[in-house]
């Protein structure tokens, strides 16, 4: 019966280990030709994807975005510009009463702010600002605005090749001023870049994240921001649970700081309304002294 087998020669062997061999070829051909496709169109975007999210590890607040709170109505409810009550500090979910004083002002660095306590309140310097320290607890920390950097018209001039970097904020020609390079960079979260990402888009949120681990958080999180028309910014933190510190944008651009707190141990209280109303009304001197002659 082995006589009776059909062999397989010699020849027809080595015909199907070659085209056994020209098929894993040309499989190994077309898988080089579609990684080299993927890593012309979107190597540079998969990279920036992996390290967007290798800086999250790291920095988990890089995925917080600011939720907005809106003004207080006559009442003195916050409500939300568009996001839901649970979202807010949970000071600004109260009420104030309807009998509400005229406050003090408050007046340092060309600048005055109305705030609605009316207890003794004494003035002290204080490290990169001055101190507002009411007798019912209430404190108030203006920050040196000439601490705060013009970081817009620094990047901007930076020069020659230096700037290539970061040129790809500016790219859209969105940011303008500092209030919008610091919205662009605070509302960046690294699951805005993807490897199918467009590559200018991902070069610019691979910036806007380093800017935003750059400036990072101040004092406490979450993070909120506000638009009051003239002044806009950003708060840090929940007047209902600690500190809080404002950055405020008036609308010449000018960047300014302040932190609101309570003593220690002395029963005071500052709610989300109260912030409201010094961030409202707060305006240069100079604008006061021309309300003041028109009423004359």
């Amino acid at each position: 019966m082995a006589d009776e087998r059909e062999e397989i020669s010699e020849p027809e062997r080595d015909e199907d280990e070659e085209q056994g061999s020209g098929r894993t070829a040309m499989i190994l051909v077309a898988v080089a030709i579609v990684v080299a496709v993927f890593s012309i169109s979107y190597g540079l975007q998969t990279l920036q994807w992996i390290a967007s999210h290798q800086w999250a590890r790291q920095n988990a607040w890089l995925y917080e975005t600011p939720k907005p709170i809106a003004s207080s109505d006559a009442s003195g409810t916050t409500a939300p510009a568009s996001a839901p009550a649970a979202e807010l500090p949970a000071a600004a979910k109260g009420k104030k009463s309807d009998a509400q004083p005229r406050g003090t002002d408050l007046t340092e660095y060309g600048y005055i702010m109305n705030v609605p306590w009316t207890s003794k309140m004494k003035e002290n310097p204080s490290a990169g600002g001055a101190e507002f320290r009411f007798s019912t607890g209430q404190v108030v920390i203006f920050g040196d605005p000439d601490a705060q950097l013009d970081t817009v018209h620094i990047l901007r001039d930076t020069p020659g090749e230096q700037y290539l970097s970061y040129a790809p904020l500016f790219s859209t020609g969105l940011i303008q001023t500092n209030y919008d390079l610091y919205k662009a960079a605070y509302n960046a979260t690294p699951l805005q870049v993807t490897p199918f990402t467009n590559y200018d888009t991902a070069q610019r949120s691979r910036v806007l994240l380093l800017t935003k681990l750059s400036i990072g958080f101040d004092l406490a999180k979450p993070i909120y921001s506000f638009d009051f028309g003239n002044n806009r910014g950003f708060q840090f933190g929940d007047p209902a649970s600690g500190p809080v510190a404002l950055h405020v944008f008036d609308p010449h651009d000018k960047h300014l700081r302040f932190i609101f707190l309570v003593a220690y141990g002395s029963g005071g209280q500052i709610t989300q309304a109260d912030i409201n109303q010094a961030v409202q009304s707060l305006v240069p001197v100079e604008a006061t002294y021309g309300k003041n002659k028109e009423s004359q």
